[in-house]
């Protein structure tokens, strides 16, 4: 299976938020034609359970770059109840069940 990476210049966006206690930023990097190529999560003060979301990133990534499409990798996302959980900070998605079905429901917004 052959993987379409990024160039090193790429255009992408950074996004902000809150659940329940725990501030997460979600970046993404796009192909030139705007589609979805990569994806970063990082836990603002994360300890070792939470470092499983960089590993997570690191799978969307690639299943992206291996030709998966966002809607199969959002619709694994999306209504994953685990900790942190809880009210949002954002006001289209006002409660997540988890870090990885907030990140399903706004990559969902975003890309899809």
């Amino acid at each position: 299976m052959s993987r379409d990476r990024l160039g090193d210049i790429r255009d992408g966006i950074t996004h902000s938020a809150v659940i329940g206690t725990e501030k997460i930023y979600i970046r993404t990097g796009e192909y030139p034609d705007g589609s979805l190529g990569e994806v970063f999560i990082d836990i603002d003060k994360a300890g070792g359970q939470l470092r499983v979301y960089d590993v997570l990133a690191t799978i969307i990534s690639v299943g992206l770059q291996s030709g998966i499409p966002v809607q199969t990798i959002v619709d694994k996302l999306k209504f994953q109840r685990m900790e942190p959980q809880g009210m949002t900070s954002n006001q289209e998605i006002p409660i997540a069940l988890s870090i990885s079905d907030y990140v399903g429901r706004w990559l969902e917004k975003k890309y899809i």
